[in-house]
């Protein structure tokens, strides 16, 4: 599946409101994989879904928007991690 540029930054938006998860609940890199790792395999369990010619497609779709999200929790950390008063620029 095409991603297009609205999806893919909405993607890495979605990233970037991850990292709370990290500076709140400690969740890391490590904890959020293996979160999608459980995830995918609940819905895959589900027999309409396991019998799907579509599940395969679905599967790694889902499994490869995460760079976009790494992407975004990345960006959101090093804007996070700036001084007060340092913008992007």
């Amino acid at each position: 599946m095409a991603h297009t540029s609205q999806d893919l930054e909405e993607i890495r938006e979605i990233g970037a409101r991850h990292v709370l998860l990290k500076q709140e609940c400690g969740l890391g890199t490590a904890e959020l994989d293996k979160f999608q790792e459980i995830f995918v395999e609940v819905i895959l369990k589900q027999d309409g879904v396991r019998q799907s010619k579509e599940a395969s497609r679905v599967k790694h779709h889902l499994l490869g928007i995460d760079n976009p999200i790494k992407e975004g929790e990345q960006k959101s950390r090093m804007v996070s991690d700036r001084p007060h008063g340092i913008l992007d620029g």
